[in-house]
């Protein structure tokens, strides 16, 4: 049944025990609205019970944060309703807008403090000399139903992080496996070869979303968030060098020797997770003695980058087998053999789109503000609600490219709510006497809504039922029932919610296509500040924050129908980015004389990678600039480390640039290598 089961039915009896454990305790405390209890567990639930955790921290600041900001406007502005309108509405905006730039469980702490503001502000401007009690009455309600939430979460049969995360790693290993071995014996293309690249980088993306809650979890990898972390940047560093390997296969066509370690890495690799790690180090010795000691010709070079780049591959999988076993086993310290080139790594750095987190802010600035003036306007006693639920709903699937196809959903869903509220609201709730009833009665609705909100297919129908319902019953110790005051709130409800829908279509509202091209501008735009000169900031966050976005990339391209050149383009760029900050690092290693040489290419990368990708004429040149200068350095007499690495990364920049080589450089063909 639309993929329910025991997990999912196990996760609706948690919630809704703790659904009613929050409705109980605030009923025993007398608190005002006690709804809100009950209601917030169901707006915070989450099958995982460290995700819970790790959210219920952010959730309860971002409230108090909220409460204080009505505290602080509402009594000061409420003789100016226009002005309070701005206020709050502008508060909301400005908090989307940071949480929209923090992708990380504290963005709740932003998001909250934005709309609960909104609730607690807009619902006082009729009694404002009760703002401070009403404020710590809904600060004492959501708190209540976050803490009962995270307790049973915790408590009953919680189902960890740490085991997902652990399935997680094994399935991305099994799929970097098949993807390497694919391109080691040089069968990476065509359609499965894509759609494993593709796989590989939204994996990745969502696999480090996933262990941001490992730190809250209860089982043994609690202690592994560390290694974890690591591990993330072995991952990340996987797919620039397996591009790297595919671009120099391509090139050449590997001689009996190469060929034969080539096969020998495969068949290490394809072992899996029972990989011999003191292999690597006999595989390591075969590689340095194919490499060349100084690369002075093209052929040379070309073999010298495809042994580095194995080099590089044989020590990422190695490291990633040593931390696979350090999280399984739980341990805490991180091993001390790790091999990994330090040019992969690098601090975490996401990738902030701060035009559209603006436009987001604009959008619910708006959007709030829209609401406040009909309710101006009309006079209507329930306008607060419908700029409450505007606030709410300019925010909360603000994060997606385009929340309207969403929110429409969510507004059908709203009303088959109502429908529901309608019917216990005057036909069941008046016959209910004492709390059991109440949890007999509720029981049916929530377990099978409560079940639906743990599937993908259904999770926002069971998601708008499941926390509506409770809300809109307004379930107090005793019944208290009025239909005009129940009909002017649901249209409040649903004029917020349409507001919402209408000013983000209007505002912010872009399509997967658009989304991905500014993706990869953002890229390119890094790309070209990490080549100019005047760039000093820590270079290698760009790797993080261009693989990151290739992990955002892939679902929008997608939907977009893009096309395989376009991740080959971001792994391209993500590849010329790596030997770039590798190139100005050796700058000061250099002759004084090399270094000018080198030096004066920075500013012609930096100008190509912010101009057009389609400029053939434009990539030529630059091409054309590459080869001189290695041309020249691979003439210099006498062996020369610095030169030499200096040369392995303009040779990966000319081959991300303009791999086909073309007449620029006749020697570029396919060649053979030792």
């Amino acid at each position: 049944m639309a993929g329910l089961g025991r997990t999912e039915f196990l996760f609706s009896a948690k919630t809704f025990l703790a659904a009613l454990l929050a409705l109980w305790v605030a009923l025993s405390l007398d608190l005002s609205q006690p709804y809100w209890a009950m209601g917030t567990v169901y707006i915070v639930a989450h099958p995982l019970a460290g995700a819970v955790t790790s959210k219920a921290v952010y959730r309860v600041l971002g409230t108090l944060i909220g409460a204080v900001a009505s505290v602080a406007l509402v009594p000061n502005l409420v003789d100016a309703p226009e002005l309070l309108c701005l206020a709050l509405a502008i508060w909301v905006g400005a908090c989307l807008f940071v949480s929209l730039l923090d992708r990380t469980p504290r963005s709740y702490v932003f998001m909250l403090a934005g709309y609960t503001a909104a609730i607690i502000g807009f619902s006082s401007v009729t009694h404002p000399t009760l703002i401070f009690d009403t404020a710590l009455a809904r600060t004492e309600e959501i708190t209540l139903g976050i803490l009962c939430s995270a307790v049973v979460s915790r408590v009953l049969f919680p189902r960890h992080v740490g085991p997902i995360v652990a399935t997680r790693i094994d399935r991305w290993l099994a799929d970097a496996g098949r993807w390497a071995n694919d391109v080691l014996l040089r069968q990476s293309s065509g359609g499965t070869a894509e759609a494993d690249r593709r796989r590989l980088a939204a994996d990745t993306v969502d696999l480090i979303a996933l262990s941001t809650h490992l730190a809250y979890d209860t089982s043994r990898y609690r202690h592994s968030a560390r290694q974890m972390q690591v591990l993330q940047q072995r991952m990340i560093a996987l797919l620039p060098i397996l591009s790297a390997l595919r671009d120099r296969l391509a090139a050449a066509t590997p001689a009996n020797a190469m060929a034969a370690l080539l096969v020998a890495i495969s068949d290490w690799i394809g072992r899996g997770l029972e990989a011999p790690v003191a292999e690597a180090q006999q595989l390591r010795q075969q590689i340095a003695g194919l490499r060349p000691e100084q690369p002075r010709d093209w052929h040379s070079l070309l073999q010298a980058s495809l042994c580095a780049r194995l080099d590089d591959l044989i020590d990422v999988w190695s490291d990633c087998l040593v931390l696979r076993q350090d999280i399984l086993a739980g341990r805490e310290r991180l091993p001390s053999h790790l091999r990994m080139s330090s040019r992969y790594a690098g601090d975490d750095s996401l990738h902030r789109d701060v035009g559209m987190a603006a436009l987001s802010g604009v959008a619910a600035t708006v959007g709030t503000l829209v609401c406040c003036v009909f309710w101006i306007a009309t006079g209507w006693q329930e306008g607060g609600m419908a700029a409450q639920m505007g606030a709410v709903f300019c925010s909360i699937f603000a994060a997606m490219d385009n929340p309207v196809p969403m929110l429409r959903r969510f507004t059908l869903f709203l009303c088959a709510s109502l429908v529901l509220v309608l019917a216990y609201q005057f036909a069941v709730l008046p016959m209910v006497t004492g709390f059991e009833g109440l949890a007999l009665v509720l029981a049916p609705t929530l377990l099978v809504s409560g079940a639906f909100m743990a599937t993908a297919r259904w999770g926002m129908a069971g998601f708008t039922i499941s926390a509506n319902v409770p809300m809109m019953l307004a379930l107090q110790s005793r019944y208290n029932s009025d239909f005009a005051t129940f009909t002017n709130s649901a249209l409040a409800t649903v004029a917020g919610v349409l507001a919402a829908t209408a000013v983000t279509a209007i505002l912010r509202s872009i399509g997967a296509d658009q989304s991905a091209r500014r993706l990869l501008r953002a890229s390119r735009r890094d790309i070209a500040r990490a080549a100019s000169r005047e760039y000093g900031h820590d270079l290698h966050r760009l790797i993080r924050r261009v693989v990151d976005r290739l992990g955002l990339l892939v679902p929008r391209l997608a939907d977009a129908g893009g096309a395989a050149r376009e991740t080959d383009a971001v792994l391209a760029d993500l590849r010329a980015s790596i030997n770039i900050m590798e190139l100005r690092s050796l700058r000061h290693t250099l002759t004084p004389e090399d270094r000018e040489t080198v030096a004066a290419l920075l500013d012609p990368l930096s100008r190509h990678f912010r101009g057009e990708r389609a400029d053939p004429a434009g990539r030529e040149r630059l091409a054309a600039g590459l080869d001189a200068v290695m041309t020249r350095l691979m003439r210099r007499a006498g062996p020369d480390r610095a030169t030499d690495a200096a040369l392995l990364a303009l040779f990966g920049i000319r081959r991300a640039i303009l791999p086909a080589g073309g007449p620029v450089m006749p020697e570029n063909r396919p060649q053979e290598v030792a």
